[in-house]
């Protein structure tokens, strides 16, 4: 599933300020959009139709942390939200992943032992 870089925009059309980069796969569409020093990375899948999408999720914990890789994000932080149902958007095609600001962390990892504090996510 290797990414490619592709332009944000046609020149034609009005460009989101917040929309950073645009990446595509073989089955997969990634676009980056900057929101505060986080940024929120959006994949949706181009494979999936009708039966499929009401009866999968589309990416594998595996399949999104390379994603997030190779749009050079693997060395942050970054995290998924379930929203509640009302505020769902996308379904199982779509996924939305926050990349954290440099520096801050989530503890987590083989060593963590416990949730985070204030001290383990310390502001930038």
């Amino acid at each position: 599933m290797p990414l490619v870089n592709t332009p944000t925009q046609a020149e034609s059309e009005p460009r989101d300020p917040s929309l950073v980069g645009v990446w595509a796969g073989d089955s997969v569409l990634v676009m980056a959009h900057q929101e505060g020093d986080a940024v929120r990375l959006a994949m949706l899948s181009t494979e999936l139709d009708g039966a499929a999408l009401a009866s999968t999720d589309a990416y594998s914990f595996d399949e999104l942390q390379q994603i997030k890789r190779e749009v050079g994000y693997g060395d942050r932080c970054a995290v998924e939200i379930y929203p509640a149902d009302a505020d769902i958007v996308g379904g199982p095609a779509a996924r939305h992943l926050w990349v954290l600001p440099p520096g801050h962390r989530i503890r987590w990892g083989r060593n963590s032992g416990s949730l985070s504090t204030d001290d383990d996510c310390p502001a930038s």
